[in-house]
This record gives structure tokens, sequence and C-alpha cells, in this order.
């Protein structure tokens, strides 16, 4: 037997394919999402309402929903507000984001 075809032998051998892919996604952490108060609701909207009237470039923090399991994570943003839509409660952004109002955590001025 050649030294090459003696080393076939210890390769390594994966009997459950993916099963290593399974592991990490179960291992991977989300968040879940924090529910805010009227009062922190209406500061929210004070800001956004602020922003667009002024330009004001600021951080929004937003939740993002995982597409694979429950929770998902914040992310900030820095951008300007274009358009706030009442109809889908939504807000444009400079940037292209469209972010939902209700997934917003907080805004500040950047």
């Amino acid at each position: 037997m050649t030294p090459d075809e003696r080393a076939c032998q210890f390769a390594p051998f994966a009997a459950l394919t993916g099963f290593g892919e399974v592991i990490a996604e179960q291992s991977r952490t989300t968040e879940r999402k924090i529910e805010l108060d009227e009062y922190e609701i209406e500061c929210i909207d004070m800001a956004l309402r602020t922003a667009l009237g002024e330009g004001l470039p600021v951080l929004i923090t937003y939740f993002v929903r995982d597409a694979k399991k429950a929770g998902g994570k914040y992310v900030t943003l820095i951008c300007r507000v274009r358009e706030i839509n009442a109809l889908d409660a939504t807000v444009s952004t400079d940037t292209g984001v469209t972010i939902p109002i209700g997934d917003i955590l907080s805004v500040e001025e950047s």
C-alpha cells in the first residue's frame, strides 16, 4: 500500500452531513424585543418629528427579526429621517432603510 493510500484510511469522515451547521445554528443566540411604555413611544415620536423637521442626523436603534429563530437583534443606524408614513407606520431614511415604527427602541441626535 502506498503512503497516500494509507493516509486515506485516516481521513475525517462526516457520517452526519450538515450536523455541524445545525449545531452552529442552535448555539447562535438572539435577543428578545423590548416592549416600550406609552411615554417612551411618545418620546420616540417627538424625536422622529424633530429630526424630520430640522433635517438632523440621528442614531436610530431598532429591532431586526431573525429569519430562522425566534427573536432577533438590535441594530443602530446613523441617518436622516426622510419620511414618516403614518399609514404603514414606518420611517424612511436617507440610507434607503425603511424601519417599522413599532421596532424602534431609541432615537438620539447624532
